[in-house]
């Protein structure tokens, strides 16, 4: 036979309930008088006459929902007071409540016929239309219990005007005061029934077989993970079955502990994409930032190769191995030759072919001579430099040039021939 599957909506409170059935903390009734006795916090329950009769006279709209007092079912005694009524109240009027019906996103208490939205009836006879007939639009605690005021659909005024259903069996949700007695605390829906189980003025309560309990037990365990024959064991009471009590207690046990977890779970990894998004980012900069690095420094060294290039060809013309005319021409292509050092050695290996006198020859001899005896020494030490650093020759020629030494030198090599 196929059983009908509980919405995802109740999984929690369907694992809280059974946990509480099995430790003999709470159990779920209703009034409904052709029901099955619920496992959880949520009861279907009380039944207060609604539509007045010849003998009454009409009100100002507000009608009974429920008495006070204590009302006996098969699932335990149900106590319905002026304290409980105010909850109900409070938590209807809750701004939370307020706000999801406002913005239509839940909070309204429905009229059913039946209760269609709970899982033990839903898709039973007479449970099985989900439409709702009227909505509360108002709850107040009063001196014998708790009054309603409801908006009606037509078909719902039609229901009520013709008398085609003359009880109410509020369904609520309710917590455990002492073994085998429950307090309502938060109204769920209305459902609307001709079998009221608690004897008042008429509108409606039903209740169920007792087999409704072994139902949903087989459910619950089914959706744990356990098998047909682990189960049939257990309800059997077989004492040599290996599913216990004490076993699937912890089994709900961790199922709700996980459900607990899941908010700070999702929160740590909301956290951790955070940082992988800002290492990313991080990451992203720190490529930028070397890359431009980069460019300054080729272009660092592009001018010093430049600086260098042109000093190696001026010392070429002051040495006689390149004509004066080819100095800038020579510069330039030292500048961007692919292997630079090798380029200013060839230039080095030249052989002096230019020979040309100044007019003056006796007042500049001494400093031609000197500026290229200055040209040669400070080649040789950047030379030196390369051979003891392993620097190459761009980088060698700038250190030299810093050099209190090698400033000397190039500032020789820079002067122009008289």
């Amino acid at each position: 036979m196929k059983r009908n599957s509980i919405p995802a909506s109740k999984v929690k409170i369907v694992l809280q309930d059974i946990t509480a059935v099995l430790q003999g903390r709470r159990v779920t009734a209703s009034n409904d008088a052709n029901v099955p006795v619920a496992s959880g916090d949520e009861i279907c329950t009380l039944a207060n006459i609604f539509l007045p009769t010849p003998q009454e006279p009409r009100d100002d709209g507000w009608k009974m929902l429920a008495p006070y007092g204590d009302h006996r079912h098969a699932a335990g005694m149900q106590r319905f007071d002026r304290k409980a009524a105010e909850t109900i109240v409070a938590n209807f009027r809750s701004i939370k409540e307020r706000t999801k019906r406002t913005f239509a996103l839940g909070g309204d208490v429905p009229f059913f016929v039946g209760h269609p939205d709970d899982p033990l009836f839903a898709n039973r006879a007479g449970h099985d239309d989900t439409r709702a007939y009227g909505w509360i639009k108002g709850l107040e605690a009063r001196d014998d219990g708790l009054y309603f005021r409801a908006k009606w659909s037509e078909e719902g005024a039609h229901i009520l005007a013709n008398a085609h259903y003359r009880f109410l069996s509020p369904r609520w949700v309710m917590k455990p005061l002492a073994r085998g007695i429950f307090t309502p605390h938060t109204l769920v829906s209305v459902g609307l029934t001709n079998q009221p189980n608690i004897p008042v003025p008429a509108i409606s309560n039903q209740s169920q077989p007792n087999n409704t309990m072994n139902d949903l037990l087989k459910l619950i365990l089914e959706k744990l993970g356990y098998t047909a024959e682990q189960i049939d064991a257990y309800l059997a009471g077989d004492e040599a079955a290996e599913l216990t009590q004490d076993v699937i207690v912890a089994k709900v046990d961790e199922l709700l502990a996980a459900a607990q977890r899941e908010p700070e779970m999702a929160n740590e990894l909301a956290q951790k994409d955070q940082a992988l998004v800002a290492a990313n980012d991080t990451l992203e900069v720190a490529k930028i930032k070397a890359k431009a690095d980069l460019v300054a420094a080729n272009q660092k060294a592009d001018e010093l190769k430049k600086l260098v290039a042109a000093n190696e060809a001026a010392a070429a013309v002051a040495d006689g191995r390149i004509p004066l005319a080819e100095e800038q021409a020579v510069s330039n292509s030292l500048a961007i030759a692919e292997d630079f050092d090798a380029a200013v050695e060839a230039l080095k290996q030249r052989k002096p072919a230019v020979h040309t006198k100044p007019h003056t020859a006796h007042l500049g001899r001494q400093q031609h001579i000197t500026m290229s005896n200055a040209g040669q020494q400070f080649r040789d030490m950047v030379k030196q430099r390369q051979e003891s650093t392993g620097e190459d020759f761009t980088r060698a020629w700038a250190n030299c040039k810093v050099s209190q030494q090698g400033a000397e030198l190039y500032k020789l090599m820079d002067r122009k021939p008289a």
